[in-house]
């Protein structure tokens, strides 16, 4: 599957590696939607939910639409139960520092809230294209001096500031340092996320894309 995914990793894009184009917002607004769909799919896996445990930027590939897929589900932990609620101790901590769940960290418990915690941390970073370390901090104190727009990711366009502040609220209450402070990510989030992503709907209906058309892979032309 990786070989088609065209634009690489999400980390990549958004810092512009190899003078790559940057991600337009309302791409970025339907990126979070397809990341929150992609978590709440493997939350409520059958017979056993599945928590990622690694989630980030660079673990997050896009196609050549930019259409996202969540990889590198190696750390993956399967929760014996149906209940969402429920929490599995480990013995120590895994992942990536700056995405892993504080409460994790303090007593090895991970549950499907820990993924919530970095998909806020990933939704900060699709905002503002910043390293996540003290990033809450940082959007959080632009929000509270009215200075949002500062620590925006200019390069992603004119973005519209109700429905951004709305995304930049619900990234930094994902990312709350206690779980119980978390919202639910079907029940809040992704509701959330679907209204919003209306926003991106009219953006691009709206918007003069121009789509240059992309030779197919080689395996479909035929070598005679």
């Amino acid at each position: 599957m990786y070989e088609y995914m065209e634009n690489g990793n999400l980390e990549d894009r958004l810092l512009r590696k190899n003078n790559t184009s940057p991600i337009p917002w309302f791409e970025r607004f339907r990126i979070a939607w397809e990341v929150a769909s992609a978590l709440a799919f493997l939350h409520s896996s059958k017979p056993e939910p599945i928590i990622h445990r690694d989630l980030k930027p660079a673990n997050i590939l896009l196609d050549r639409n930019l259409v996202s897929k969540i990889g590198d589900i190696g750390l993956s932990t399967v929760l014996h139960s149906d209940n969402l609620s429920t929490m599995y101790k480990d013995t120590a901590p895994v992942g990536t520092l700056s995405y892993i769940d504080p409460e994790y960290q303090r007593t090895g418990l991970i549950s499907p809230k820990s993924d919530v915690y970095a998909f806020g941390m990933v939704i900060l970073q699709l905002l503002t294209a910043k390293p996540a370390i003290a990033l809450a901090h940082k959007v959080e104190t632009a929000i509270d001096g009215g200075n949002l727009t500062d620590i925006l990711d200019t390069e992603a366009g004119a973005w519209p500031y109700q429905e951004t502040l709305e995304l930049a609220l619900l990234g930094l209450s994902c990312a709350e340092l206690r779980r119980r402070d978390r919202p639910d990510l079907q029940d809040h989030v992704l509701p959330t996320l679907e209204r919003l992503k209306q926003v991106f709907d009219r953006a691009q209906h709206s918007a003069s894309i121009v789509t240059i058309k992309s030779k197919p892979p080689n395996h479909f032309i035929c070598p005679i």
